[in-house]
């Protein structure tokens, strides 16, 4: 059975030091086997979301027994994907540990190979480390008041209404701006 993992990390509303979640998606042969969202903990890095999603995927995979296929693990992170393949040496204290429990895991694999793929298609493992951000949120009412000044401002938040955007309560000020801007250059391209 051909396996390929989708995964993805995210840390927000700032980065770093915000809520960092993780994601992944197995397929076997095209069906989806399964899927796992989590919330990490506050006052990571996107990096080491990133490196934790790909943890938990590959530990997920030895829980079910799927060590001996062949496995393409995808990642949007160019930063993880060619540390993993040797292009880029991990230098950061805060990785090391990540990479270093990554290679000992991936021992246990007969055939990984490390993919990067462009976000659009990592949209499903990204959907799901949003969701893992909104239930944390949702669950930690004192998330508003420690993160407020990196969230999106009242005008940010107007702004998106009129461009008919839809956005998160916990969108911060770095990705409501993304957002106006896309719709903006967007809309000018059609003129």
């Amino acid at each position: 059975m051909q396996l390929k993992v989708y995964m993805d990390g995210l840390v927000e509303p700032v980065n770093p030091g915000g809520v960092g979640t993780y994601a992944f998606v197995i397929y076997g042969n095209g069906k989806k086997i399964k899927e796992e969202k989590g919330v990490i903990g506050e006052g990571l890095s996107n990096n080491q979301s990133e490196y934790i999603a790909c943890i938990k995927a590959l530990e997920r995979l030895i829980s079910l027994g799927l060590t001996n296929e062949p496995i393409t693990i995808n990642s949007d992170s160019k930063l993880l994907i060619n540390q993993l393949r040797g292009i880029y040496k991990v230098k950061s204290p805060r990785l090391l540990k990540h990479y270093q429990k990554l290679k000992t895991l991936l021992s246990s694999f007969s055939d990984v190979r490390f993919r990067w793929v462009p976000r659009e298609e990592n949209k499903e493992a990204d959907d799901l480390t949003n969701k893992a951000y909104l239930e944390y949120i949702e669950s930690h009412p004192q998330f508003y008041n420690k993160f407020k000044k990196y969230l999106a401002t009242g005008r940010q938040k107007e702004l998106l209404r009129k461009l008919k955007l839809e956005f998160s309560a916990g969108i911060s000020k770095r990705k409501a701006s993304e957002l106006i801007k896309r719709k903006i250059w967007r809309k000018k391209l059609e003129l």
